[in-house]
């Protein structure tokens, strides 16, 4: 299995770049800065991009870190291999927060 190791650090809203995780089980952390990060996926090598549900009801997960605390330090679950992942900050206020994933 290849190694995965990929970061990204907001200071704006915006999106990161879209990465390929295999299938299993995948490290994510969010942290640092003030702002609201989402993570998102795509099926289709990028073309539509989908939030990650936090629960049954399918209400959006969104992390939000203050004043460089840690939002999310955890694992998701890769459905199929080569799916793109990407995190999706939507609001910024101050600083930088930093997400990544391992694998």
């Amino acid at each position: 299995m290849p190694v995965v190791n990929f970061s990204h650090a907001f200071t704006a809203t915006g999106q990161s770049a879209g990465v390929k995780l295999e299938r299993g089980k995948a490290g994510v952390v969010i942290k640092g800065g003030t702002g609201t990060v989402q993570i998102e996926k795509s099926e289709d090598a990028g073309g539509t991009w989908t939030v990650l549900s936090k629960n049954s009801d399918g209400d959006a997960a969104a992390y939000s870190t203050s004043s460089g605390s840690v939002a999310l330090n955890g694992l998701i679950e890769v459905e199929a291999a080569g799916l793109q992942y990407r995190f999706n900050c939507t609001a910024h206020t101050s600083g930088s927060v930093s997400c990544g994933f391992t694998q």
